[in-house]
């Protein structure tokens, strides 16, 4: 008996290679067992700008078919929406490639870099260097901005701040603009490590600023940077710009708890007790009843705002906000060509499917984790209060030399031109497009 079963596991053993490398193939409807079809709609809905379709056709692609050309034309529509800003890890859909591209066109080099990624994050170094060898390391962005990641990560940042130059002096098209934000702010991040904050602050106000749209999350890191520099009323001014992108002018983004520490250290700077409990009270009046019910120990499902706090690189937030897309762009089927229009509500409706299930899995840990960071943040700003009443005891704040008065409310201009700087204290003025700053006065002194 123990003889068998040896034979039977040194058997196994032997033919695993084979095994493990068998590629798993999906079964796909009789009706729509056409590449060409599919080729076909994934083109249709990347001329419609329906991308989050187009991934998940690509992904079909890969799993129901198995020639040359589908393959070749699945993971170039993969790469070419990745370099147009596909905000999600697509790392998966790279594991069981098997493509054989040399040259330095974009898409070869992207597809041997992240091949080369995986197999590398899969331990298998000797199939990773055989990718990374077919890129050109000292040149191409991609793989510049990979290499500046790692030192990032290993805190050799003089070396990260490098290769950031490098790669962004390498992206000068515009359809590299996705790669180009990620690089430059980045380099912004690194700055900020290093406490060169006015560095940071730059990169943030004279080029992510300036785009079409604006990323929320750079003014909030923008803010930060303003903070660093002493620069309190313009930090507030940046939160206000923030506040509007997440306001219902713009639906669909995550509310940022971030916003609440920048006030609150500001405040404390400026001993500005009223200004803390206005904070606190409007915590309070936003998330006050939701907090109240997480302590009651409500189902956290029935709390809808915790889904606008979740962590955004969790795979809950992006099962949530790829059902949002994908729900948008299925509202748009019906003016697809004909030919497509069947496939397509397949497409829709299945992958909908799908990732409500990878929601429903997901769920309890991301609402748990929002729940705890929601109700840790009001007690926090609750205990502020006291330490600004503290602030105003403070001899470094008491004897500080006062501020210099802000003058020239009226500020002229050639050709008997004028503009009226209008200050409200606590409040916002405008002195230019979406720069906003919060004037406070110093209740230290």
């Amino acid at each position: 008996m123990k003889k068998g079963f040896f034979i039977f596991l040194a058997t196994l053993v032997l033919f695993a290679p084979a095994i493990h490398a068998k590629k798993w193939t999906g079964v796909v409807v009789k009706e729509f067992d056409n590449s060409q079809l599919w080729i076909d709609l994934v083109t249709q809905l990347r001329d419609a700008k329906m991308s989050y379709g187009a991934v998940v056709g690509s992904e079909r692609i890969l799993d129901y078919f198995t020639d040359l050309k589908s393959k070749e034309f699945a993971y170039q529509s993969i790469v070419d929406l990745i370099d147009f800003g596909y905000p999600f890890n697509l790392r998966s859909v790279f594991m069981a490639g098997d493509l054989e591209l040399t040259g330095k066109e974009n898409f070869n080099q992207s597809y041997n870099l992240y091949k080369a990624t995986v197999d590398l994050e899969k331990n298998m170094p000797k199939w990773a260097n055989n990718y990374f060898s077919r890129v050109d390391m000292a040149n191409f962005p991609k793989y510049l901005f990979y290499q500046a990641i790692n030192e990032f990560n290993a805190k050799k940042l003089d070396e990260s701040l490098v290769h950031l130059d490098k790669a962004l002096t390498g992206l000068q098209d515009p359809s590299q603009l996705s790669l180009s934000k990620k690089v430059a702010r980045t380099m912004a991040r690194i700055y900020y490590e290093q406490t060169h904050y006015k560095e940071a602050f730059d990169i943030y106000q004279n080029y992510l600023l300036q785009l079409n749209p604006v990323e929320p999350l750079d003014w909030l890191e923008a803010a930060w940077s303003l903070y660093r520099l002493g620069r309190f009323e313009e930090a507030l001014g940046y939160l206000y710009n923030l506040e509007i992108a997440e306001s219902d002018v713009y639906p669909g983004h995550d509310l940022n708890l971030e916003k609440y520490i920048i006030r609150a250290l500001i405040y404390r700077e400026k001993c500005a007790t009223s200004y803390t409990s206005s904070l606190s009270d409007a915590f309070e009046k936003e998330f006050g009843p939701t907090i109240e019910s997480i302590k009651l120990g409500a189902p956290l499902k029935s709390l809808p705002i915790l889904n606008k706090i979740i962590d955004r690189n969790s795979d809950y937030r992006r099962a949530v906000k790829t059902i949002s897309e994908l729900q948008a762009e299925n509202a748009r089927v019906a003016k697809l060509p004909e030919k497509v229009r069947v496939v397509a509500e397949y497409l829709y409706s299945t992958a909908i499917k799908n990732l409500e299930r990878t929601k429903a899995f997901a769920e309890d840990a991301a609402l748990t984790d929002a729940a705890r960071r929601l109700v840790v943040m009001g007690e926090s700003l609750r205990f502020l209060q006291f330490d600004v009443v503290r602030e105003q005891y403070n001899p470094d704040k008491v004897f500080a030399p006062p501020p210099p008065p802000i003058e020239n409310l009226i500020e002229n201009l050639p050709d008997n031109r004028f503009l009226l700087h209008w200050l409200q204290w606590g409040d916002y003025w405008r002195d230019e497009k979406t720069n906003y700053h919060g004037l406070l006065k110093n209740w230290c002194q």
